[in-house]
C-alpha cells in the first residue's frame, strides 16, 4: 500500500504539496 501511495505522488508530480509528502513519510515510518 505504502508503494503503491508513493507512485500516486510521484504520478501526481506538482499537484502534491509539501504537506502531502511530510504526511506520507510520517505515515510510512509510523507503520513499517
Amino acid at each position: 500500500n505504502e508503494l503503491n501511495f508513493f507512485a500516486r505522488l510521484i504520478a501526481l508530480g506538482t499537484d502534491v504539496t509539501p504537506g502531502d509528502v511530510d504526511a506520507s513519510i510520517t505515515y510510512t515510518l509510523k507503520y513499517l
